[in-house]
């Protein structure tokens, strides 16, 4: 899903209008949260002093975010020429209080950003749908600490300058409140549950084994709050075979080709909730389901 094919859809070969390209990526929703998809001219790097936020997790995404909205023209280049290998245990997997800290960074930089100058509609529109993407990430991230660390987090966000303004639309509005409490961050997670579970139970699933689809802090959290609420959640389904039949978070992963195993009286009694934030992604991924035999009416879009 994070393919940088979404890039080449379309022919930019004569095009140096970057309102343009930036159109494309807020059509396709292409999540640009890497920094090794871009060889940057180093002029333009000196020019806008654009440097990494000093956070544990998610600081590219802010980078290249300044950088596709300052830089001035752009190529591509259609052949091969980087190779990322992921791991199970690799810094994006992991949820501790350190990384969901720099989600929050990154959303006080952005909000900076996106204020400090009167940008175009797409870039605007493109700053806005990265901003979501954190506050996202964040808000489920939350969801997996307990009181003690929250409260750790509440003492982490009273720090914070008091010139990050926050829209009054934003999920995140009390981070604009002089003092932030406890109270503030245990209510709204709770109002992310809340939310969640109200998503869901739109379908009757109370008597389904239930599998999450994404081994992403989204499908991570959403099994917790299911397991929580003493649903009977089975595992996680990944398409990555680096993380099939190991463990993320304590919860077992498995291929979502072991649908096919299973005999039509089984495959009845299931429910896979999809946690891809990306519609095509989620389409995509219902589509292959249905082939494996589980009902269209059997799969739930999850997303922020």
């Amino acid at each position: 899903p994070y393919s940088n094919n979404y890039l080449f859809k379309k022919d930019f070969s004569n095009s140096k209008n970057t309102d343009e390209f930036i159109s494309h990526i807020n059509k396709v929703n292409y999540q640009a949260n890497v920094c090794w998809h871009y060889v940057i001219k180093k002029s333009l790097i000196i020019k806008n002093k654009l440097q990494f936020v000093d956070a544990k997790l998610n600081e590219d995404q802010e980078f290249v975010t300044r950088l596709l909205c300052l830089m001035k023209s752009f190529t591509f280049y259609k052949k091969k020429y980087y190779w990322h290998r992921e791991r199970p245990g690799s810094l994006y997997r992991s949820i501790d209080l350190k990384t969901t800290k720099s989600f929050l960074l990154i959303f006080a930089e952005f909000s900076r950003f996106i204020n400090k100058v009167n940008w175009s509609k797409e870039k605007k529109k493109f700053i806005q749908l990265q901003i979501k993407n954190v506050v996202g990430e964040f808000s489920f991230r939350l969801i997996l600490h307990d009181d003690k660390e929250i409260n750790q987090l509440s003492f982490f966000l009273s720090k914070f300058k008091r010139n990050v303004k926050i829209s009054k639309n934003s999920d995140l509005f009390f981070i604009n409140k002089k003092k932030k409490s406890l109270n503030d961050l245990l209510l709204y997670k709770q109002e992310m549950i809340d939310k969640i579970l109200k998503n869901l139970n739109k379908t009757k699933f109370s008597n389904n084994k239930i599998f999450v689809y994404c081994a992403s802090v989204y499908g991570i959290a959403t099994f917790r709050i299911l397991q929580k609420n003493k649903y009977d959640v089975v595992s996680l389904f990944d398409d990555n075979e680096l993380l099939q039949s190991k463990k993320i978070q304590g919860i077992y992963v498995n291929n979502p080709s072991m649908l096919l195993k299973k005999s039509k009286d089984s495959l009845s009694n299931i429910v896979v909730i999809v946690c891809a934030q990306i519609l095509k992604t989620f389409n995509d991924i219902s589509r292959k389901l249905v082939t494996y035999g589980v009902k269209k009416r059997q799969i739930i879009h999850s997303n922020f």
